[in-house]
């Protein structure tokens, strides 16, 4: 599929997927796109028809690669894309206890987290693709590009993120070593629909852009990273791309949408190096509660607190309760209660919490 280009206006006018993913909401955890279950629609109205063929030649010069049709999904290496249904949370015995005990996960500072460019990389991507298609001589990209980054530089950078963290992979040895203090802690796997609902996290497309009619305040979100490398097509860009070239000229709607998609993506895209950590993410965009408390004068920012963190003093906020939301328990592979698991579900029973618990397989120690 990623061989050949999609044909930009075939036989028949079609609906930019842009369209499709507002016409078509999926009642899943989001909309998947393919050849045949997302073929675009052939039955379109004159002003459609007359839409395509005005923008048909800036599709042609700008989309220029074989665009990744992708639904929420993570790739395997070697290019094998899974859905998940559970997610785990890896963390030491202290944490595991605290959110057992409360209830409630932490959404960190995303830029307190071990990845240097947390919340640049998509930023610098998307305004290098858009640099590069404007080298053509194209002014109305141009323009974009210095608006964008006027807007980033000078006037608002990407939003204040912060992030919970999960992983697609039940027992894996890096989220081991890496998130639960050695092996020693625990695995919390999590419903993702029922996660997502609890939270009220918006329901996204592929792109990351929030569905229409879904259920969800906009300041909360809930998918799997995008691992997006320089120079290789993914479908957030082609999504951006959409979007502008089916503005008739830059202006601040244009500016604004572009600007908008670039800062929401900005959460959900990381560097290759970590995509062996095939990672989820609750996002909470305090810049946007901030803006909208104000607007409407109802706060939804849970209150700010503090812990000391691996990359210094980080600030924190508390989700809601989400302990109805946990299928499973992975006790790890050095943890001090594996030959004491019954110790482990009371403590589950004793908190009213309903799940599965097993022991690591993993020979790590």
């Amino acid at each position: 599929m990623c061989g050949r280009r999609r044909p930009l206006i075939g036989r028949s006018a079609r609906l930019p997927r842009r369209v499709l993913r507002r016409m078509r909401p999926s009642a899943g955890l989001a909309p998947r796109f393919g050849r045949r279950s997302g073929a675009p629609a052939r039955l379109v109205s004159g002003a459609v028809v007359g839409h395509l063929s005005a923008t048909a030649k800036w599709r042609r010069r700008i989309l220029d690669f074989p665009p990744v049709l992708v639904a929420f999904s993570v790739y395997e290496p070697g290019g094998r894309m899974t859905t998940a249904s559970t997610v785990y949370h890896y963390c030491g015995a202290e944490s595991f206890f605290s959110i057992v005990r409360n209830g409630r996960l932490w959404v960190s500072d995303a830029r307190k987290t071990n990845d240097r460019r947390e919340l640049e990389w998509f930023k610098d991507l998307a305004l290098k693709h858009i640099a590069k298609s404007a080298a053509t001589g194209d002014k109305m990209l141009s323009d974009l590009h210095l608006a964008l980054k006027v807007r980033f530089e000078l006037l608002e950078d990407v939003s204040d993120y912060y992030v919970c963290c999960f992983s697609e992979k039940k027992d894996s040895v890096p989220q081991w070593v890496a998130y639960a203090d050695r092996g020693t802690g625990f695995a919390i796997g999590f419903d993702v629909n029922a996660l997502r609902k609890k939270i009220g996290a918006a329901l996204l497309s592929p792109s990351y852009a929030p569905v229409p009619f879904g259920v969800g305040a906009n300041g909360w979100g809930f998918g799997p990273v995008a691992y997006a490398e320089e120079g290789v097509a993914n479908a957030q860009i082609d999504d951006l791309m959409s979007t502008i070239v089916s503005a008739p000229f830059v202006g601040e709607d244009v500016t604004d949408s572009a600007r908008d998609h670039i800062d929401r993506v900005c959460a959900f895209c990381k560097h290759p190096d970590f995509q062996t950590e095939h990672e989820w993410r609750i996002v909470c965009n305090t810049s946007f509660l901030k803006k909208n408390a104000g607007l409407t004068g109802t706060d939804m920012l849970p209150d700010t607190k503090w812990r000391k963190g691996g990359y210094g003093l980080t600030p924190y906020r508390e989700t809601v309760d989400v302990l109805d939301c946990v299928k499973e328990v992975i006790v790890g592979p050095g943890n001090a209660d594996r030959d004491s698991i019954e110790y482990v579900k009371q403590f589950l029973r004793f908190s009213g919490v309903k799940a599965e618990v097993f022991l690591s397989v993993s020979p790590y120690r």
